[in-house]
């Protein structure tokens, strides 16, 4: 798990610390007690065993692990003395799922990057779109009362003045307007 990865951290963690109070209170531990690690490795077995659709719909661990009969039900939780690390020889067998996970990974890797470039330029597309929108309010014969720009020297002068009808349009907020006094 990496909320770093999208520049998004903040939901992430708030979810994680909404988790972390939840177990303090299954567990019964009072707030001066920690938790304890192996909980802390559960629940981010828990956090990698989420679908992602940027995976294609498969949990992290899936997909780096290829671990397809992980189901995070229930939180187990381990004593001190359960806890022990144990060093284990590198048999045939894990050599040969090594070079299968790295076959499936060189399988799934341009499936998952062409997703997410469509995404990057679908988003770049939505962006330039938005700034190309040129938002005119009023067009030629349009009746709008105009702003006019003097020195402010009341609060009480009026700032409106009009009806008066656009002429044509100089910018998306700015128009020329005609004015039968001049």
């Amino acid at each position: 798990y990496s909320p770093w990865t999208n520049g998004k951290a903040e939901r992430p963690n708030i979810e994680i610390l909404r988790l972390l109070r939840t177990l303090k209170l299954e567990l019964k531990l009072t707030p001066r007690q920690t938790l304890n690690t192996t909980v802390f490795a559960e629940i981010q077995r828990l956090i990698n065993g989420i679908p992602r659709e940027r995976l294609n719909g498969l949990t992290p661990d899936e997909f780096f692990l290829v671990n397809d009969q992980l189901s995070p039900l229930a939180i187990i939780k381990l004593e001190e003395e359960e806890s022990k690390v144990v060093e284990i020889e590198i048999s045939d067998e894990v050599k040969k799922l090594a070079k299968d996970l790295s076959e499936k990974l060189e399988s799934w890797t341009p499936d998952v990057n062409s997703k997410q470039q469509y995404r990057a330029e679908k988003q770049k597309a939505e962006q330039y779109q938005r700034k190309d929108i040129k938002c005119e309010q009023f067009t030629r014969g349009d009746w709008v009362l105009v702003t006019i720009a003097y020195k402010r020297k009341s609060k009480m002068i009026q700032r409106l003045s009009g009806p008066y009808q656009i002429v044509k349009s100089i910018s998306p907020k700015v128009y020329s307007v005609f004015n039968p006094i001049r």
